[in-house]
């Protein structure tokens, strides 16, 4: 495969919301088809119609929701930005690159 149809296929999965690919990128809770996402809309239009004066939740949506948090660590939040602008800068690829 050329590098252009996997750049090109990656673009198609970044932007289908319903792909663990697009979930990922954009940092939400789960993946969501088109579909749901309609349905969610109606459901909401029809609660906001027959609620009276107040207004209802609206029905959750994946970008609603906080993304989970993928490992743990012991480290303070100012050094694990520190680890990781010397990692963006490149001061740890001199010390690994004998292997």
């Amino acid at each position: 495969m050329a590098w252009h149809e996997s750049v090109h296929l990656l673009q198609e999965l970044i932007t289908d919301p319903s792909s663990h690919v697009a979930t990922a990128v954009a940092g939400w809770a789960y993946p969501i088809t088109a579909e749901s996402i309609v349905l969610r809309d109606t459901y909401d239009l029809h609660a906001a119609i027959h609620s009276g004066r107040k207004s209802p939740p609206s029905y959750p949506r994946p970008w609603d929701e906080k993304p989970q948090r993928f490992g743990s660590t012991t480290h303070p939040p100012a050094e694990v930005k520190r680890i990781l602008a010397d990692l963006r800068a490149g001061k740890y690829e001199e010390a690994n690159s004998g292997h």
